[in-house]
């Protein structure tokens, strides 16, 4: 968030989070319903900054409350999904992609402040410039960004390297 004023959105926000992770660690109710609740918390905050959006604008860079409702309410939905899809399923096979950022999410954090992904990537796919155009090539460009994170990360994991604070 920019400026003092975001810190207040940028703390609901995050709180929010907490609550939903609350609402799936406690043993109160089946985890169905639980992703069922959470996907419907998640409806009602993009109904509610849908209905709040002609008074209070949808806009990221002011956090306005429009938007956090709006970055809660998806974040609940997507939760809400993966939770029930995973956890509740067990349909597993197909998360180490997501796994293996997720178990060294602050490593990758931290080398993108330290290595420049961006360049790397660039370095092996500079060659795609002159065959396609700027759009796709920008497209491209992030799709080896994230390759050459992910690689590193799948390193990092399998060798059972796990940055925690």
């Amino acid at each position: 968030p920019e400026g003092v004023l975001c810190i207040i959105s940028a703390v609901t926000i995050t709180l929010i989070g907490g609550l939903a992770g609350y609402i799936i660690r406690s043993g109160k109710s089946l985890p169905a319903k639980k992703a069922l609740y959470i996907a419907l918390a998640g409806v009602g905050a993009i109904v509610l900054a849908q209905v709040l959006s002609p008074f209070y604008p949808i806009i990221k860079k002011m956090w306005t409350v429009s938007y956090v409702l709006k970055a809660a309410g998806v974040s609940a939905l997507l939760l809400s999904l993966f939770y029930y899809v995973i956890d509740v399923k067990g349909s597993k096979n197909w998360t180490l992609f997501f796994r293996v950022f997720g178990m060294n999410s602050i490593t990758i954090y931290m080398a993108s402040r330290i290595i420049d992904f961006h360049d790397i990537s660039r370095f092996f796919l500079n060659w795609t410039s002159v065959h396609i155009n700027e759009q796709w090539g920008t497209l491209f460009i992030a799709i080896g960004v994230l390759t050459v994170q992910w690689a590193l990360m799948l390193f990092l994991y399998k060798k059972l390297i796990f940055l925690r604070v």
